[in-house]
């Protein structure tokens, strides 16, 4: 995974870029900031229950609050899980700018100025936060997958 990331990384928007497009430049104090990217995905099947790793990784984001800006791109069934569970109102007050959903090539992009890579159970984006040597923090991330991302391809 290593060699494909540092082969598309040339070719991934810049970071300014893409939050500008977003809207999300306003969520920084200015275009050279640093910040916190999450990358946690999840969904809800109609009438199910919202996972709790959701719930644990909302109270955990709130406690980044005033470290560093932390947007997280979020994909439509992740935006619909969130207000399901009540979580939305609690990722505003804790100043989470929520994204919409990108693609591949501006979510690599947005690694070049992410301070760390916020991760949950699923690690999406671990191999290549691993690659680029962003720090990352997991959430509920099983030991295998954490293992799995130090091994260089």
């Amino acid at each position: 995974m290593s060699n494909v990331v540092h082969l598309l990384k040339p070719h991934a928007p810049a970071a300014s870029d893409t939050l500008k497009r977003m809207g999300a430049s306003k969520a920084l104090p200015d275009k050279n900031s640093r910040y916190v990217l999450v990358t946690e995905q999840c969904s809800v099947q109609p009438g199910g229950a919202v996972p709790q790793s959701l719930t644990e990784l909302v109270s955990t984001l709130r406690l980044m609050r005033g470290v560093a800006p932390v947007l997280w791109p979020v994909r439509e069934e992740t935006q619909a899980a969130i207000r399901a569970a009540g979580l939305d109102r609690r990722l505003k007050d804790a100043a989470v700018f929520l994204l919409p959903s990108l693609g591949y090539l501006e979510t690599l992009g947005l690694f070049a100025r992410a301070a760390c890579v916020v991760v949950g159970q699923q690690g999406e984006m671990l191999e290549e936060a691993a690659a680029l040597d962003v720090p990352v923090v997991g959430i509920g991330i099983g030991r295998d997958a954490a293992t799995a991302s130090r091994v260089d391809d």
